[in-house]
């Protein structure tokens, strides 16, 4: 038996292969999400920091209540969807759905 023995280990770089690959998956990520925000033509909310919003009523019942409250609340702090409004001492933080702006 004269063959040389195959005492090599086929080896890869394995970090720049998951480097290659996350990105890859990122870039689909990203371009899917474009994709479906596209298509329901969603847009960023307008509200940001100092606006002047209005504040929807949690159970508007009856015919004669309003869907919102007549006085205005200010923007003090906006984490994402978020939203931290303040009236005079008063301060309320709800989801960015509950608000328009005055």
């Amino acid at each position: 038996m004269n063959r040389p023995v195959g005492d090599t280990i086929p080896q890869c770089d394995v970090p720049t292969i998951l480097q290659e690959q996350a990105s890859e998956r990122l870039h689909q990520r990203k371009s899917a999400s474009d994709r479906v925000s596209q298509r329901r033509r969603a847009e960023s909310a307008p509200l940001q920091v100092g606006d002047q919003v209005l504040v929807r009523n949690r159970h508007p019942v009856g015919k004669f209540r309003l869907p919102f409250e007549m006085t205005p609340w200010t923007v003090v702090r906006r984490k994402g969807t978020l939203v931290t409004a303040q009236k005079g001492p008063e301060s309320m933080t709800r989801n960015i759905s509950f608000f328009k702006r005055y």
